[in-house]
C-alpha cells in the first residue's frame, strides 16, 4: 500500500485518526519515500492491525450507526474475505444485528489472512464536490465508503483550498485504503468506552507531520513514531485508571500532566514535550458527535509534588476520586448515591487542575482548603465519617512535602 499524504494535519477527527494510523504503520515498519509517500508492505499493515487489536479490540465499543452505514462496513470487511454475518453480534431472536463495534471490525481484519495484497495506492487528500454536497478522502464518489465514524464533527468547518470553509452539512465518503489507515488510528487512540461516550487520546497531527518529515533530516521515522506512541500509550493507561471520572476532562488533564510514565517515555526518547488531545465522541441516535475536545501539552520534566498528587488521583485509595466517580456516574445512571461532600470534591479537582496547568501555589492552597472542607462536610454527614480522616490525610501528606 502506498499513500500520498496530503491531508492537512488540522486537528479534525478525520485528520487525527488518519495520522494516528500513519504513526502506527511507521512504528510497525512502514517507510517514507519522497517526503510525503507512505509505503507499507502487506505484512506491515497486518502487524500494525494485530498490535492495535490486541490492545484495543475488546475495549472499543463504538459501533456503526445501523442500517445507513452497515453496507459500507460489510464492503470493507469483504476486502479481507470476511463475511459480516460470521463476525457480527446476534439479537436475542438469533437475527444478525445491524450494528457491530469497530473493535470487533478491527479484530476481524487483524486476524484475516486474506486481502492484504489487494490494498493499493491512494492519495490522502480532501476533495469537495459542492454541487453534490459531498466531501471525499482518497476516492471518487462511486467507490466511497460512507462511514460517518470518521466525521463526528458533523462535516462543518473544514477549510478546503478549493472551497474555503464549508458551512453546510456535507455527506462524507472515504476510500478503502484511507479507511484502513483511519480505522487503525481509531483503535490505536481509543482510551475507554463508558456507555454511549467514547474517549480517544490523539497525538497532535503536527507531531505526525514532524515524524514524516524526519526522514529528510536523516532521522528514523519508525523510531520517532515508536517514541511518541510509547508516551501516548502510557497516557492512555493512566487515563483508564480514572474509571468513570473521565467524564471530568480536568481530572484527565491533571492525571496526564502528572503522570511519570508519560514523562519517562518522553525522556527516554529525548523528546522535550508532547501535545495530545483528549476527544470525547458521543453516540446520538444514528450519528456521532464530538462532545468535547481537550488539548494537553505534557513536558518531560517532573511536575512539582507529582508523586503525592498522583496518589490523590488514585481511585482505589483516594476519597476524592471515589466521590468524583460517584458524581460522574450519576450523569449516566439512575439511583447512584453520591457523597454528601461531592460538590467540594468537584471543586477540589478544579483547583488541582488549575494548579497543574499553571504551577501557581495559590491554586494549590485553594485545593487544600477544599479538601479540608470536604472532610468537615463528610464528618457531619450520616455516611461520611469514615472518609473525613482520609481527606485530612491527603491534605497532611501534601503539606509535609510543601514545607
Amino acid at each position: 500500500m502506498r499513500a500520498i499524504l496530503k491531508l492537512p494535519p488540522d486537528g479534525s477527527f478525520l485528520s487525527s485518526t488518519v495520522y494516528e494510523g500513519v504513526l502506527r504503520l511507521l512504528a510497525a515498519g512502514a517507510r517514507v519515500e519522497a517526503g510525503d509517500v507512505l509505503v507499507a508492505e502487506p505484512e506491515v499493515v497486518k502487524r500494525a492491525y494485530e498490535e492495535v487489536a490486541e490492545a484495543a479490540g475488546e475495549r472499543l465499543r463504538l459501533a456503526n450507526t445501523g442500517r445507513n452505514d452497515v453496507k459500507y462496513v460489510k464492503k470493507l470487511l469483504s476486502v479481507f474475505g470476511i463475511d459480516y454475518d460470521a463476525v457480527a453480534p446476534r439479537k436475542k431472536s438469533g437475527e444478525v444485528a445491524m450494528k457491530i463495534s469497530y473493535g470487533a471490525v478491527i479484530r476481524a481484519i487483524a486476524f484475516s489472512d486474506r486481502g492484504w495484497d489487494s490494498l493499493g495506492d491512494t492519495e490522502l487528500a480532501l476533495r469537495v464536490d459542492k454541487r453534490k454536497g459531498i466531501i471525499l478522502v482518497g476516492t471518487g464518489k462511486k467507490e466511497a465508503l460512507q462511514l460517518p465514524v470518521f466525521k463526528p464533527d458533523r462535516y462543518k468547518g473544514l477549510r478546503l483550498p478549493e472551497a474555503g470553509i464549508t458551512h453546510g452539512m456535507y455527506q462524507f465518503g472515504i476510500g478503502t485504503e484511507a479507511a484502513i489507515i483511519g480505522l487503525l488510528g481509531l483503535g490505536g487512540a481509543h482510551v475507554a468506552s463508558l456507555g454511549g461516550s467514547h474517549y480517544f487520546l490523539f497525538i497532535d497531527p503536527s507531531h505526525a507531520a514532524h515524524v514524516i518529515a524526519s526522514s529528510l533530516m536523516g532521522m528514523s521515522p519508525a523510531k520517532l513514531a515508536r517514541t511518541y506512541l510509547a508516551a501516548r500509550d502510557a497516557g492512555a493507561e493512566a487515563l483508564r485508571s480514572l474509571e468513570d471520572a473521565l467524564v471530568y476532562p480536568e481530572a484527565a488533564v491533571s492525571r496526564l500532566l502528572l503522570d511519570v510514565g508519560v514523562k519517562k517515555a518522553l525522556r527516554e526518547g529525548n523528546i522535550r514535550m508532547l501535545s495530545l488531545r483528549l476527544v470525547r465522541v458521543d453516540e446520538e441516535g444514528r450519528t456521532y458527535k464530538v462532545y468535547s475536545e481537550t488539548p494537553v501539552t505534557v513536558a518531560a520534566e517532573e511536575a512539582e509534588y507529582a508523586e503525592v498528587l498522583l496518589k490523590h488521583l488514585d481511585p482505589a485509595r483516594s476519597p476524592l476520586m471515589s466521590c468524583l466517580i460517584r458524581e460522574a456516574m450519576k450523569v449516566r445512571r439512575a439511583n447512584v448515591r453520591t457523597c454528601e461532600e461531592g460538590q467540594h470534591a468537584v471543586e477540589a479537582l478544579m483547583w488541582l487542575f488549575r494548579y497543574v496547568s499553571t504551577g501557581s501555589k495559590y491554586f494549590l492552597s485553594q485545593y487544600l482548603r477544599e479538601l479540608v472542607t470536604a472532610a468537615s462536610v463528610a464528618e457531619a454527614s450520616e455516611g461520611g465519617a469514615r472518609r473525613a480522616p482520609l481527606y485530612r490525610g491527603l491534605a497532611a501528606t501534601l503539606l509535609r512535602v510543601m514545607k
